[in-house]
């Protein structure tokens, strides 16, 4: 009886180092703070190897990845999404140190008020507000503002200032100066906000003069294009694979097409962004959750049942890293 197969996913610790270099490069130039958004890959090592890089700064996307990104040598972590009540109920003394929430409604702060108390601590969090991604968050302007005035009437909280999702299909500038605008009214009431969060997935700088963004949260830390040379990037072409998945040939059922087991829902079956490094030419046919059929050609024709390859994830594949039946090898 054959022991069964460990699946493991690895990743290319130069590549994320480049990857940092380059947003922290770009963060400097935008006169902004790099917060790295780690929703996505929380996987035992992957936070303190960032710190080591010295980014101090997080995001997560729910409190239950806080206790992670604080073992691992975070000074600051951001809860993008606001929590649920059962959540801030539940909130407990440690995970408030050098915690931002983020909060849209003021039935959120009465109970963080609430929490904050019991604790004897002072809890921080942001206004969320929604430039146009259309999900969390109040609408920017006097809205926003009304909200924040409220809040600081609580005992218990501080608020530290915005966050912003930026509005998709090359919308950003629209998000940024309705954050920019709301931070203006703000100041001339008053009050000081210190904090204001771009968190954006398209596009990293903001390029947008007189913005009032000093923060950037921003989570396509592996994609395998961020430190990948211009004319690679414009032809769509990955760079070199920054995640992969050690996967074995389990079929071959013609020539031209073979069968890879890529683990046990290892992989969503909606991910679009796989391909195989050592076979450039080969094309995936589809991939599911524990397969992936692949249409390949010379010389991956020559693969065996039982061969290893490596299927290389797009960073927007958070799912081979947030799972606990995943074993992470870093190269």
């Amino acid at each position: 009886m054959t022991a069964s197969i460990m699946f493991c996913v690895c990743i290319d610790t130069s590549v994320l180092h480049t990857n940092l270099n380059v947003l922290l490069a770009r963060a400097a130039t935008s006169g902004s703070i790099l917060r790295v958004d780690v929703s996505a890959h929380l996987c035992p090592g992957l936070c303190a190897r960032i710190a080591d890089h010295g980014v101090v700064h997080f995001a997560v996307s729910t409190l239950s990845g806080v206790r992670i990104a604080q073992i691992e040598g975070a000074d600051s972590v951001l809860v993008s999404r606001p929590p649920t009540l059962a959540e801030i109920d539940a909130l407990g003394q440690n995970y408030l140190l050098g915690v931002v929430l983020t909060i849209d409604h003021f039935v959120q702060a009465e109970r963080i008020s609430k929490a904050a108390v019991a604790s004897g601590a002072q809890i921080s969090v942001v206004i969320d507000v929604d430039t146009g991604d259309g999900s969390t968050g109040i609408r920017p302007g006097s809205d926003a503002v009304d909200l924040v005035l409220g809040v600081r009437q609580l005992p218990g909280i501080y608020v530290r200032g915005l966050h912003t999702r930026a509005a998709e299909n090359g919308k950003i500038r629209r998000s940024v100066r309705a954050l920019t605008h709301t931070a203006g009214l703000l100041h001339s009431a008053g009050v000081p906000c210190d904090l204001t969060v771009l968190n954006c997935s398209q596009r990293f700088q903001t390029d947008e003069p007189g913005d009032a963004v000093n923060e950037i949260s921003f989570g396509a830390i592996l994609n395998p294009r961020i430190g990948a040379p211009e004319t690679v990037e414009k032809k769509g072409i990955p760079g070199r694979p920054a995640v992969w998945l050690e996967t074995e040939v389990i079929s071959r059922p013609s020539l031209d097409r073979a069968v890879l087991n890529v683990g046990d829902r290892q992989l969503r079956s909606q991910e679009k962004i796989v391909w195989l490094p050592d076979f450039p030419a080969a094309e995936i046919r589809c991939c599911g959750e524990d397969h992936c059929v692949v249409t390949v050609s010379r010389p991956a024709e020559n693969l065996r049942i039982g061969d290893r390859v490596r299927v290389a994830v797009d960073d927007s594949s958070g799912s081979i890293l947030h799972t606990a039946k995943t074993t992470v090898i870093w190269h």
